[in-house]
């Protein structure tokens, strides 16, 4: 019964915004309630013309810089709200309407406000923090990226923190992660220096968890060790904890040391009556496996990738031994490496497909990253149909 009224619900305010939206009038609307509202609740005009009134009340209007008109319930004795002509408790207030959401109208209007309106909604900074979250979620689930994070972005402005709902979570982990994916590390980075800094408690263990892999993925060993531990303090029951410090542990040339964490983490969280069981399917795999589980983790973690990574995975797999280095005895006793000519043209080669260059100062690091600049599908795509480039040494140290 419940899941039929919220149907129903959604289906009558979605046509109560655009009748709204077309005049932004009480008056109007109240005529769009009786003559075509009653379609959207099975005919049933008095449903339609309670609903009219408080759905009103919450949406955000244009013309008002997206404040609301809000209309105050009349005392029972007093005319009807809905202009029927009859006493309030002889009209709308006879009918009963289960809990309505305060916030629903304007989780409608920020699916629905495009662009420039968009923007000017979520700068009024009028918006429940409710709506900013459920219209965040609902928009990246239907493939709106940008939009999502724009929402998002707004719920968690730094100025004000007392107003997130506590159930805010899964949207500050989607906004993490589209920072990630579409290439905004500075902003990931600093999110998450000031949910730490001033953030609520409920979110600084996401955030501890994120800030590792952040420096796991510079190579800070260091600083992913500290927020490793201060995330275990905060979380200490977190899955992703397990799944950290085995990618740890791995940075750390410590794949035994690996396997047994991994294992210890199986056991204590199989005792969990809450744990799902995809989570504790892939910490019995990691407890087996670490490197070959978070290297498949990897492989699917970006649909857009995982044919390329797929491949390159498999090329791996199959790779005879490379042709020995050719290196030359200095008169101190060094060994220098020489390119021939043949190398040369094939680093030319995958110069030509790869957008990055080493760093003369440090022989590890890239001057961009590969992986935001362009698509990479371009050259590991490029790679797997010339496998004989992995022959040539600064092929490889790209």
């Amino acid at each position: 019964m419940l899941a039929e009224w919220v149907e129903r619900l959604l289906s009558y305010a979605s046509g109560a915004l655009e009748a709204i939206r077309a005049d932004e009038t009480f008056p109007a609307f109240m005529q769009w309630a009786h003559a075509e509202g009653v379609n959207y609740v099975g005919g049933d005009e008095a449903l339609a013309v309670a609903l009219a009134p408080v759905l009103w009340s919450q949406t955000p209007l244009v013309r008002l810089n997206f404040a609301r008109e809000s209309l105050a319930p009349p005392n029972r004795n007093e005319p009807c709200w809905c202009d029927s002509g009859r006493k309030y408790k002889q009209c709308c207030d006879k009918v009963q309407l289960p809990p309505i959401p305060d916030h629903l109208m304007w989780m409608l209007s920020l699916r629905e406000f495009k662009g420039e309106q968009l923007k000017a909604a979520l700068a009024s900074a009028l918006a429940p923090a409710q709506a900013l979250l459920e219209a965040g979620l609902i928009s990246a689930e239907a493939g709106s990226r940008g939009r999502a994070q724009q929402i998002m972005e707004s719920l968690f402005d730094t100025s004000d923190w007392s107003r997130l709902p506590e159930q805010a979570e899964p949207g500050f982990e989607l906004l993490l992660d589209l920072y990630q994916e579409r290439g905004f590390t500075r902003k990931k980075a600093l999110l998450l220096d000031e949910v730490l800094e001033r953030g609520p408690a409920f979110l600084r263990g996401v955030a501890l968890e994120h800030q590792c892999l952040l420096h796991l993925d510079s190579d800070d060993l260091g600083s992913a060790r500290a927020a490793f531990i201060r995330a275990q303090q905060t979380l200490p029951d977190s899955p992703t904890l397990a799944y950290i410090e085995a990618m740890l542990l791995l940075h750390e040339g410590q794949p035994e040391e690996a396997q047994d964490r991994a294992r210890f983490w199986w056991r204590r969280l199989a005792k969990q009556k809450d744990i799902e069981p995809g989570q504790l399917e892939f910490l019995a795999d990691l407890a087996e496996n670490p490197r070959a589980t978070l290297a498949e983790q990897m492989v699917n973690s970006d649909e857009s990738l995982s044919d390329s990574l797929a491949s390159l995975q498999a090329l791996f797999e199959v790779l005879t031994r490379p042709p020995r280095l050719a290196l030359e005895t200095q008169e101190d006793g060094s060994l220098l490496f020489g390119q021939n000519a043949e190398q040369a043209v094939t680093l030319g080669l995958w110069e030509a497909v790869f957008p990055a260059r080493i760093e003369e100062e440090a022989a590890l690091a890239l001057d961009i990253d590969p992986w935001e600049t362009q698509d990479p599908n371009d050259w590991l795509q490029q790679l797997c149909a010339c496998p004989e480039w992995l022959d040539t040494p600064a092929v490889c140290q790209g």
